[in-house]
């Protein structure tokens, strides 16, 4: 990632560039997470940000987070309506706008809406749910 335009990396929240490094660092940022045990649940190009370099990518605002194993059981939550929809809705997965338990494979369709943005596309379904829902994160009590 280049570092030309010094401004441009002094508020650390930025457009990134849609680079194969980049997508690869995205990948491997959402891949940590999991190792954790956790999923982030809010994937947008907000929580997405570099270090002032340019050379390092990372997510923030766990503010969603929440675990994809039962504490109690060890076993992987069961897939399941839940009470309310949480996250960003211009990027959150199909499982999510239906209100079911997130997984990690919902924080993956997330990342992969915020990379087909990242390039310059519009993603299928982009209009429709920007119609449908507002774009500011909100969530029910789980």
């Amino acid at each position: 990632m280049s570092t030309d335009n010094p401004k441009k990396h002094q508020s650390r929240r930025q457009d990134l560039p849609g680079g194969r490094a980049s997508r690869c660092a995205h990948g491997y940022r959402v891949e940590s997470v999991h190792g954790r045990l956790l999923l982030h649940r809010d994937i947008k190009p907000a929580n997405i940000v570099t270090d002032r370099h340019g050379s390092g990518v990372y997510l923030i605002d766990f503010g969603f987070a929440k675990r994809y194993f039962d504490p109690k059981t060890g076993l992987h939550v069961r897939k399941r309506k839940v009470g309310g929809f949480v996250g960003t809705s211009r990027y959150a997965s199909a499982n999510a706008h239906n209100s079911y338990v997130q997984s990690r494979r919902d924080d993956l369709e997330s990342l992969g809406y915020v990379l087909v943005e990242l390039c310059g596309a519009r993603f299928h379904g982009s209009k429709s749910r920007l119609s449908t829902r507002p774009t500011d994160t909100h969530t029910l009590p789980e």
